[in-house]
């Protein structure tokens, strides 16, 4: 159900038996050399349903309150330290 109602920055490609990510509302996407800076470039001109813009600073909340949950999808952002607007 999740996937028939939200969108993510990411997926993994389904029609390879590897794991392949290709983009979704993150149009690319870039690792620092040691691992630990991701640098997700958003899809322009993507609002919600409300018409508010989809930015890093809307997505700064939703990881939050997935950490707090402590449980269900928290794993997905539990190593996440910050999220910042460039």
């Amino acid at each position: 159900m999740t996937r028939n109602l939200y969108q993510g920055l990411l997926q993994f490609k389904s029609d390879t038996a590897k794991r392949v990510l290709q983009p979704e509302l993150a149009t690319s996407w870039s690792v620092s050399p040691n691992g630990l800076s991701y640098t997700l470039h958003l899809r322009h001109g993507v609002v919600f349903h409300d018409g508010t813009p989809f930015t890093s600073a809307a997505i700064a909340p939703d990881f939050a309150r997935r950490a707090a949950v402590a449980g269900g999808p928290a794993y997905m952002v539990s190593d996440v330290a910050s999220v910042q607007n460039s």
